[in-house]
């Protein structure tokens, strides 16, 4: 675990274990959206730098999310598969019910099968790292 950047609004820490490669995007407290966007940016250029295969969001310290920004959100998650080619999307949802409702049907697009993304949604960091991690 090497962590490759941190602000006041998120930690981005790089793990690899031999087999994969994962970005953990810890995002630390509420943050304006143009804050979200930018550290999004720099975590998506990180994570293309190390060649990473999967990604771990960790939504839990996140603010109320903006429409605007949730739609946007979704437009990287889509270019992020295709860009990077990630192919695991390891998910720890804030606790907020307006985050999680208007997520939601974002999730459901990348948890369908044969979607090229593999999104799941953890309650622990752990299992996510875990998850991200599997060599299998």
């Amino acid at each position: 675990m090497k962590i490759l950047y941190s602000d006041d609004c998120v930690q981005v820490v790089l793990h690899d274990n031999g087999y994969r490669t994962a970005l953990e995007v810890n995002w630390l407290n509420r943050c304006t959206g143009e804050e979200l966007q930018r550290a999004t940016v720099q975590a998506i250029m990180l994570a293309r730098r190390h060649q990473v295969n999967a990604w771990i969001a960790n939504d839990q310290g996140l603010g109320k999310l903006s429409l605007v920004d949730m739609h946007w959100a979704e437009q990287m998650l889509e270019n992020m598969h295709r860009d990077l080619g990630l192919d695991r999307f390891a998910l720890l949802m804030s606790d907020l019910p307006h985050n999680r409702e208007k997520f939601s049907p974002y999730i459901q697009k990348y948890t369908k099968p044969h979607s090229p993304l593999e999104l799941n949604l953890f309650e622990d960091i752990g299992t996510a790292r875990a998850w991200a991690l599997d060599p299998q």
